[in-house]
Order: C-alpha cells, then structure tokens, then sequence
C-alpha cells in the first residue's frame, strides 16, 4: 500500500499545522520571554493592548498588513481569515529572538521572523544567505543524512536577494534500517534586511509540499511576502 494522499493539495503536516504548531512554539517561547501576544484575524482589524501587534485587513486588496511597533517592522501577507499571529516581547541582549509566528492553512504556509542583536556593522544581504542561510543547510544535509536539499535557488524579488529550496526529509525503513524512504517534502524561502548597522531581521517561509505543481503554485506568493512583504519600520 502506498503513501496516503493528502486530502486537499496544500495542507500542513503535523508540524504545519497551525493547531499543532502554534501552542507547541507558544510553550517553548514562554520559556525565554516574559510575555507572549497571540492574534487571529478573521476578517476583522485587530490589536492587542500594549500596542506589540497591529493588524490591518484589506480583502479588496488581498492583502493583510502587520505593524510591529515596539519591534520597528512591518508585514505584509496574503489575505486569509484564518491567520494566526504570535509574537513575543523583545528581550535585548538575550541573543536571537524568535519575534513572530504566524500560519494560515488557508493560504498553506507558516511564517518565522527572527531578530538578531546587531554584528556592528552593515550585513551584504545576499552573501548572508548565501554564506550563513544556504551554507547551514549543506552542512546539515551532510552531517545529517536523513534529508537532502534539492535545487536551491538565489534570486532578486523587488530588489531584495531571497533564497529558496526544496528539502525533502528521510527515515529509514527495511531490516536493519538500511533504506530510506521519503517521509516529508519542505518548500522553504528564506530573506533578511536590516538598516544600517542595525539588527538583523531574518524571514523563513515554510510550505509542506506534496509535488512541483503544489510549489509552482506556492512559490511566487511565498517569494513575494519575503521580498515584497518585509520592512523595517521608521
């Protein structure tokens, strides 16, 4: 018997589920931050009290736009009426912080934002991903062996390097566990900014994938929020 079907095309495994992911991440956020915000938008502008989050729906539009006020960014996402955002309190000098999460399985993929301390000095954007991003990612696969990265691509979106990749992860099956067999196909997109010398604001995209078709069709949406989407605010 082989693999089950997925019963719709895009859809979040155990852990793209939102269901599944959010109070997991929730739970382990809790253990480095004093306070968590969690959002839902569904169809409605919606802010938490102290101001960490502000979200702004246009359906007209498609689009739904998040301020982060406290944080200094803003981000722009498909519009969907199932999205769930959760942030936590910026923490300074505690190393990288885990800003935000956010999934919609409507829309199909699950978004990351992380904050990292400034290095001193201005970052190459492009040269980081390639560098730090995509270099990480090798050195995995090969210490690793129970995933592959498959065709990752370098490009420019609005002007902005943004990197994506397909990582298709294993387990081993047979007697003694000698062959592998696919247990799950990742649609990753990856891209940073930062202003100035300033600290570094990192965007991770994550799709379960079940062939090409599905991420031909996720990837110019997913590719867009990480160049289009992200911007540090004023």
């Amino acid at each position: 018997m082989g693999r089950p079907r997925p019963t719709a095309r895009f859809r979040f495994r155990a852990l793209g589920n939102p269901r599944v992911v959010v109070p997991v991440l929730l739970a382990l956020a809790s253990c480095t931050s004093p306070e968590l915000v969690e959002l839902r938008f569904t169809g409605h502008d919606v802010s938490d009290p102290k101001g960490h989050l502000i979200l702004q729906g246009d359906k007209a539009q498609g689009r739904i736009r998040l301020r982060a006020p406290k944080d200094r960014y803003e981000l722009s996402v498909p519009y969907a009426e199932d999205w769930r955002f959760t942030t936590t309190e910026r923490v300074h000098g505690s190393g990288p912080l885990l800003a935000l999460q956010a999934a919609s399985s409507e829309q199909g993929f699950y978004v990351r934002l992380t904050i990292v301390e400034s290095p001193g000095h201005a970052v190459d954007r492009e040269a980081y991903l390639r560098e730090e991003v995509l270099k990480d990612l090798k050195s995995r696969v090969t210490a690793n062996g129970q995933f592959d990265l498959d065709r990752p691509v370098l490009e420019r979106v609005d002007g902005e390097p943004v990197l994506d990749c397909i990582q298709e992860d294993y387990r081993r099956v047979g007697f003694f566990y000698t062959r592998r067999e696919l247990a799950d196909r990742w649609f990753k997109v990856y891209a940073l900014r930062q202003e100035g010398a300033g600290p570094l604001y990192r965007i991770e995209l994550t799709a379960w994938s079940e062939d090409d078709d599905s991420i031909s069709k996720l990837r110019p949406v997913m590719r867009n929020v990480a160049g289009k989407g992200l911007r540090i605010a004023d």
